[in-house]
């Protein structure tokens, strides 16, 4: 199975991807270079299946239907907020493949914020 990660910044979704599911992982962002990508695909393993380059999300390199999944966690509102960007994204997933877009969110308010062991990582306003 061929998966783009796109927005994917260091890869971790890529790398975890590639462990998990034992699939090939192009893992494709504009800020972070391949080449730190690719020492953390290196470092898991994983270089033979987690393929890092940098790519313009309105701008792809890539084949018509050439994936069978294009997935984006926590980035696509970086990217994909033109109306026409699901129909130019779609061209790049095979027919019957799946777009997958992951943006982490809360069910409900946390009105004492979040738990203790997540202040390190919680910026509140």
């Amino acid at each position: 199975m061929r998966i783009l990660d796109l927005g994917c910044g260091k890869a971790a979704s890529s790398i975890f991807l590639a462990k998990e599911f034992d699939v090939t992982v192009w893992a494709a962002d504009l800020w972070i270079k391949p080449d730190r990508k690719l020492a953390a695909d290196r470092s898991a393993g994983l270089s033979d299946r987690v393929l890092p380059l940098r790519a313009e999300a309105h701008t792809l390199p890539f084949a018509e239907g050439y994936f069978d999944v294009i997935f984006s966690f926590d980035a696509y509102h970086y990217f994909g907020t033109d109306d026409l960007y699901v129909g130019y994204i779609s061209k790049f997933i095979r027919l019957g493949g799946r777009l997958c877009i992951a943006v982490p969110g809360l069910a409900q308010e946390l009105p004492e914020g979040p738990p203790e062991s997540l202040r390190p990582y919680w910026e509140c306003r």
